[in-house]
């Protein structure tokens, strides 16, 4: 007799709804670090004008991300029906939410430098740890559509043929965004870091916000129907490849950038 493979009954619009408040709760807890830092600049800017950039524009990313992402979650928790696009969806607004938390983490990198240096280390190692679990999490929505194609009697992807082979790509996705975010932390632990001028930093917090708002646009984009019968379409490999990898590379060069 064939074994029966196990099946997930995770429902991705109810973890979906949980994201949401955690974000928006996120947001909320920015907006008084942003405040904090107005009152700080004018008694530190002389001296650590760089470093209060660096933290301005992580926590103005930050709050930016969890934002967009908590209303972008509520989009997806609104549906209806299950259906396979919506893990993809989940995980491009995932890039966003990803790098808005390790946002968060790396201001605390910067404050940390102006006020108590030995503590560097440790929020250096706490934001590549943000980093690293997102993009764990992040990297599992091949599993979710693999679930939620068998319960909901979809057709198989083509590439995700079983559950196993959805757990093996998983992994291997989730080892692409660590290598750099781990590579980013030991070069940042051993003092092999880069210093960026405060026109430099706009420029990397820029990018930062274009990551955030296209993925999450992306993410809602993704939640659109098919209007002519056919299936929605699941998550693909390059979606994943891509999401993997700007994640990865953003927080690894963040470790390294951050002022130590």
């Amino acid at each position: 007799m064939a074994s029966q493979e196990s099946q997930g009954a995770y429902d991705i619009r109810e973890g979906c709804r949980s994201y949401s408040g955690i974000m928006g709760s996120i947001a909320g807890f920015v907006v008084p670090s942003v405040l904090v830092v107005f009152s700080v600049t004018h008694q530190e800017e002389a001296r650590h004008k760089m470093e209060l950039t660096f933290a301005t524009g992580l926590l103005v990313l930050s709050l930016l991300g969890c934002l967009a992402s908590a209303f972008a979650f509520a989009a997806i928790a609104g549906e209806k029906k299950l259906t396979a696009n919506l893990p993809a969806a989940a995980m491009l607004v995932g890039i966003g939410t990803i790098v808005s938390v390790a946002s968060i983490l790396g201001a605390f990198v910067c404050f940390a430098h102006i006020y108590i240096s030995t503590a560097v280390g440790f929020f250096l190692a706490i934001t590549a740890g943000g980093g690293i679990t997102g993009g764990i999490f992040n990297a599992f929505a091949v599993v979710d559509d693999w679930e939620i194609r068998r319960s909901e009697e979809m057709p198989l992807s083509r590439w995700l043929v079983s559950r196993k082979k959805a757990t093996e790509y998983a992994t291997a996705f989730a080892i692409l965004s660590t290598i750099p975010m781990a590579l980013g932390l030991g070069l940042a632990l051993l003092g092999l870091h880069v210093t960026l001028s405060t026109r430099e930093v706009t420029w990397f917090i820029a990018a930062g916000i274009v990551i955030v708002i296209v993925a999450i646009i992306g993410g809602v984009i993704r939640t659109i129907h098919p209007t002519t019968g056919e299936h929605d379409k699941g998550v693909e490999p390059v979606e994943v490849w891509v999401a993997q990898l700007v994640t990865g590379l953003y927080v690894g060069a963040m470790l390294i950038f951050l002022p130590q």
